[in-house]
């Protein structure tokens, strides 16, 4: 009778462990395919292609009426594209709290009613296949009893290589502080090598 109490005990450890040990290893497997179909594994993968080609960017920003352009060298890719990796919404987090339409050459994410979540829509516009990204959208719309900002997000790529390669990006929007008149803002990057 101690012995099948002790095999008992036994078994019943040695199967909790290898339950623990299995869900640990398919959720970092979920996470790992999560990470590498994720908006930022994207972006990931520009910064690196448009470092090693040392991109230059003829890059225009307005505010209101005010216009400046100017070549920029040595940028900052991460804070370059800091709310293009806000906008990643392919993230099991936000299962079920988008609507999913898809296409033959397109996939919209648009917000479900009654959630609270900053990133309105995200829409990627590819070629014949779904890893050649042409065009990714998003909208972002942050606000509260004292401000309102609206961000319209754009970015389009060529193919170069066999690679989709960084074409242009663009960020218009507009912001409302409580008593205050409205920012009408745009900044556009064009890529040049």
């Amino acid at each position: 009778m101690i012995f099948s109490i002790k095999n008992t005990l036994y078994f019943r450890g040695l199967f909790s462990f290898c339950s623990i040990i299995l869900l640990f290893s398919c959720q970092s497997e979920i996470k790992k395919e999560e990470n590498e179909n994720s908006l930022s594994s994207f972006l990931e993968k520009q910064i690196i292609i448009l470092k090693e080609k040392k991109a230059i960017v003829n890059k225009k920003v307005s505010i209101n009426d005010i216009t400046e352009e100017k070549v920029v060298k040595n940028i900052n890719w991460k804070t370059e594209f800091e709310l293009f990796f806000q906008s990643d919404i392919l993230k099991s987090s936000f299962n079920g709290r988008y609507e999913v339409k898809i296409t033959d050459h397109q996939i919209l994410y648009t917000i479900l009613p009654n959630q609270s979540i900053p990133v309105k829509y995200l829409k990627i516009i590819f070629g014949d296949d779904i890893k050649q990204i042409n065009k990714i959208e998003a909208m972002i719309d942050q606000s509260n009893y004292f401000y309102q900002t609206v961000k319209h997000l754009e970015m389009n790529f060529v193919k170069q290589n066999e690679k989709m390669v960084l074409k242009n990006y663009s960020i218009k929007g507009k912001r409302k502080l409580i008593f205050t008149e409205e920012v009408n803002f745009s900044i556009y990057g064009e890529i040049t090598e």
